[in-house]
């Protein structure tokens, strides 16, 4: 179990390289690959092999074996970061702003009106580009009020 949880620890370091030199891991790209390739394989061997749990049926697998076959399978999805600058290492940003409308949703069941649904998204995604922008959203929001122009630095 401890050369795989090591060898896991490549992701992160995939993670400060890439923010410090995409070319050098554009470069290296086949030694990822081939680094990304034992992690999988090591990660299989340490995994139980399928279990029948029937008389018939699929096998039953482990949780960590159908991780496993997930990140074999999206290979260039999950390395997609290390190679172009564009794409982040995680979607917590858009998952983030979401948050909070699929709460609302789940505790008062729905919006009111597609009307509100509206407002009520036009507010977050108002308050999301603040807090992305690092402005103030408090006293952004009472310069509204005051009827003052907001602008957006580019």
């Amino acid at each position: 179990m401890a050369s795989y949880h090591i060898n896991a620890n490549v992701l992160l370091e995939l993670l400060k390289q890439a923010k410090i030199d995409i070319n050098q891991n554009i470069k290296n790209r086949v030694f990822i690959e081939k680094q990304y390739d034992i992690i999988i394989s090591d990660g299989k061997k340490e995994e139980p092999p399928p279990q029948k749990s029937g008389k018939r049926g699929k096998y039953k697998r482990s949780k960590g074996l159908n991780l496993l076959e997930r990140l074999e399978k999206h290979k260039e999805s999950v390395l997609a970061h290390a190679f172009d600058p564009i794409i982040p290492f995680t979607n917590n940003l858009a998952e983030r702003d979401l948050r909070p409308s699929k709460i609302k949703m789940k505790v008062s069941n729905t919006f009111r009106s597609i009307e509100g649904a509206n407002h009520h998204a036009r507010l977050a995604g108002f308050t999301s580009t603040l807090r992305k922008q690092n402005i103030n959203v408090f006293s952004t929001i009472m310069d509204v009020f005051d009827g003052k122009e907001i602008t957006f630095a580019q």
